[in-house]
């Protein structure tokens, strides 16, 4: 069970670890022994002298065609897969391990259109998702050939819109 105790305790430490990795790359934090501390997030002492350090996460907005933060467009790619993996398991085909890329939303409408606009057309909610996780599913399963140590599919013609 995560307490809020338990969730400030892992904040704490990743906000210290941010500022070792910052360290690493730019001379302008100072070294020194760090205090995690709520108002700044770190305290750095360095003999008299007291720092006091904020540390805080930005998020890139979407640049031009991109319909979506970057960070959501990564989340709905880890759904799409989790339900891949599920609709996969399902069907009772033999586990295998996928590695799968994805293609950025205008390439796919640009490259076939109308592929794009059947796969991504019912409006039902989670149905855009539903659509890729299963076209990902049923292409596995129907190229994956038992005994075979590793296949790769990079011709855009031989994969699933969408990767």
């Amino acid at each position: 069970m995560t307490t809020a105790c338990t969730k400030q305790k892992e904040k704490k430490k990743a906000e210290k670890q941010y500022v070792e990795m910052a360290r690493r790359v730019c001379s302008l934090l100072p070294p020194g022994d760090d205090e995690a501390f709520e108002e700044p997030d770190l305290k750095i002492t360095m003999g008299a002298k007291l720092h006091g350090v904020e540390v805080t996460c930005l998020l890139r907005l979407p640049t031009d065609g991109e319909l979506y933060l970057p960070v959501e467009t990564e989340n709905f790619h880890k759904r799409v897969i989790c339900r891949a993996e599920d609709l996969y398991r399902a069907s009772g085909a033999t586990p295998v391990d996928v590695h799968a890329y994805f293609m950025d939303e205008e390439r796919c409408r640009t490259q076939n259109p109308d592929g794009w606009r059947h796969l991504v057309s019912d409006n039902k909610r989670g149905s855009k998702l539903e659509n890729i996780a299963r076209s990902l599913a049923e292409f596995v399963k129907a190229r994956y050939r038992p005994g075979s140590e590793s296949v790769v599919f990079g011709a855009l013609s031989e994969l699933p819109l969408g990767f």
